[in-house]
């Protein structure tokens, strides 16, 4: 039989083993999203547009972020030469509302097109995504099964570096990369990768950021040849996301293609499927 001196101290510990439990998870959800805050379209700044698309899901996640991205107008389509800033601010993805505890997404003011759309839950860390990498990638034009692991590799060497041959990495500030799939168009790639920066890092008022910048990114990329050997060059790039988050942990990744290709038009479309996420 327990004292009352026993039960308070019970009912202490209980109450502390609470707290550090709350304080973890906190500490779990925490997103600074201030380090890509100009990514997305800002609605404000797009012009009208009376198509829009809703996205649900089987579960809940109030983590979750749902990321639409037109084809029309994607860098390597579209030149950004005579354009002004505020029509720039039209050819960038789309950022969803979202409601019902993340069960639905939803994007407004989206001109005619297809969409691509990403999940990303950055406390689950994962990422769904169905990205055409590539408008000229087809089956037809791919490269042999047995040729694919070296273009692959080549690819690899221009994005992560090298050390034996000394060539340094693209985009040097992130020191973990993870090349998630790769589609070839003839003379040119798209690729979608994961980075992550574990090493010091300062935001850009030069306050140090406590926790990893993780970026995800479609980045195309163009052969070039000489010394008779393969290489490539980036010629594009595009964020779907970045955040500093506290876990130095990539992003399990899933393709999804029911999430590609999504065609709006004039009006809002609600995508039929129920998408669940893995």
């Amino acid at each position: 039989m327990m004292t009352p001196r026993h039960t308070w101290t019970a009912r202490l510990a209980t109450a502390l083993c609470l707290l550090l439990a709350l304080a973890a998870n906190a500490q779990r959800t925490t997103e600074n999203v201030s380090v890509g805050r100009y990514i997305y379209a800002d609605l404000a700044k797009v012009d009208d547009a009376s198509g829009g698309l809703v996205v649900r899901f089987t579960d809940e996640s109030p983590t979750r972020k749902v990321i639409a991205y037109g084809w029309a107008n994607r860098k390597l389509r579209r030149s950004r030469t005579d354009t002004v800033e505020a029509q720039r601010e039209n050819f960038k993805p789309r950022l969803a509302v979202m409601s019902q505890n993340g069960r639905v997404a939803t994007f407004a003011k989206l001109p005619p097109d297809f969409y691509d759309v990403a999940v990303v839950d950055f406390v689950r860390l994962t990422f769904h995504e169905g990205m055409t990498l590539h408008h000229l990638a087809a089956d037809d034009n791919q490269p042999a099964a047995e040729d694919r692991p070296r273009l692959e590799a080549s690819i690899a060497t221009v994005i992560m570096g090298s050390r034996e041959d000394g060539i340094q990495a693209w985009e040097g500030f992130f020191d973990r990369k993870q090349l998630l799939r790769t589609a070839f168009a003839d003379e040119q790639a798209g690729v979608l990768l994961q980075q992550m920066r574990t090493g010091t890092a300062f935001a850009e008022s030069g306050t140090k950021l406590a926790g990893s910048v993780h970026s995800l990114d479609i980045v195309w990329l163009e052969r070039t040849r000489g010394d008779g050997k393969d290489a490539w060059q980036v010629i594009q790039r595009q964020q779907l996301y970045r955040g500093e988050l506290e876990r130095p942990e990539f992003f399990r990744h899933v393709f999804l293609k029911e999430l590609s290709g999504i065609r709006v038009g004039r009006k809002v479309r609600t995508l039929k499927t129920v998408i669940t996420l893995n």
